[in-house]
C-alpha cells in the first residue's frame, strides 16, 4: 500500500465505528499508516494539519453510517450543505486530489444518490463502497483488506 489511509467520518453517529475501524486497521497495516482526527497531537492547527495529512494518503476511507446525509448543525441545516463541514472538506480534497476513495457503509447507511449531495461531492456515488456491520465486523473488514 502507497501512503497513509486517511479516516473520515461525522463525530455524531459514527466516532465509534470510525474508532473500531481505526483500531482494526492498525493492527492489520501498522500504527503508523493511519490519520484519524482523534490522533491528531495537541497544539497543531486542524486546517494545517488535515491537509498535510491528506497530501500523505494514498487511501482515503469515507465512513457513512445512517444520519451521515442528513446530519443538520444546531440550527437545522444540513450539514454537506455547509462547505466549511468539514467532512465535506475532507471528501472534496481527497477527490480533487486523485486519492483512491473507499465509501464505508455502516450497518444500515447508504451511499448516497449524486443529487442529494453538493457539486463538489457529486462523484463519490462513483466510487466502489464497502459494508461493515456491526455484528461481522471482524470478517467484513477483513475481507475488504484482501
Amino acid at each position: 500500500m502507497t501512503g497513509r489511509i486517511f479516516i473520515s467520518y461525522r463525530h455524531e453517529g459514527s466516532s465509534g465505528d470510525a474508532g473500531r475501524l481505526r483500531d482494526y486497521l492498525k493492527e492489520v497495516f501498522g500504527p503508523h499508516t493511519l490519520f484519524i482526527d482523534s490522533d491528531m497531537p495537541i497544539g497543531v492547527k486542524f486546517k494545517d494539519h488535515l491537509h498535510d495529512q491528506l497530501n500523505e494518503c494514498g487511501v482515503f476511507l469515507a465512513i457513512i453510517g445512517r444520519n451521515w446525509l442528513n446530519a443538520c448543525d444546531e440550527d437545522g441545516h444540513r450539514r454537506l450543505d455547509d462547505a466549511d463541514d468539514w467532512v465535506r472538506v475532507e471528501i472534496a480534497s481527497a477527490l480533487a486530489r486523485g486519492i483512491k476513495v473507499v465509501p464505508v457503509i455502516i450497518d444500515d447507511g447508504v451511499i448516497p444518490k449524486p443529487s442529494d449531495l453538493p457539486s463538489d461531492l457529486k462523484s463519490l456515488p462513483e466510487f466502489q463502497a464497502f459494508r461493515v456491520r456491526n455484528n461481522q465486523f471482524e470478517r467484513d473488514s477483513r475481507s475488504a483488506c484482501r
